[in-house]
């Protein structure tokens, strides 16, 4: 039995819309959370313990883009269509994981910032369907 593997981050597509988007920052670019826990537990007086499961399934998909990324174009369009779109990011490493839904939106344009370096400019997708298979 191995007790290593091997991971690249060529194994990781991000699908915005339909668009395979590149031009990641190196480090970490990409991260994916559901906004609330799933279940929220409650505990009475007496230590009686209650689990509510949360009605919100929704999460946030957070990119750190390259300032020079062909897909800020894209981002930039989305933003002002102001209509929800597909998001799919899929890690094909082992273990295989997908994350997204079908009703995502640019939650603001990130700002402009231009130096003598290349930086990172931060986008946050809102999903309202958010998944993780």
């Amino acid at each position: 039995m191995s007790k290593s593997t091997n991971y690249s981050f060529k194994k990781v597509s991000l699908i915005v819309a339909g668009r395979h988007h590149t031009g990641f920052m190196d480090g970490t670019p990409i991260k994916a959370e559901r906004n609330e826990d799933g279940i929220i537990p409650h505990v009475g007086a007496d230590g009686f313990v209650t689990f509510a499961e949360s009605a919100d399934e929704s999460g946030t998909i957070t990119v750190t883009y390259k300032q020079n990324s062909p897909a800020l174009d894209h981002v930039r369009q989305l933003y002002k269509a102001k209509k929800p779109f597909p998001i799919s990011l899929d890690d094909q490493n082992d273990p295989r994981v997908k994350v997204g839904g079908t009703e995502a939106v640019v939650l603001k344009l990130p700002p402009l910032e231009r130096g003598t370096e290349i930086t990172g400019v931060e986008v946050q997708y809102y999903v309202a369907d958010y998944d993780v298979k």
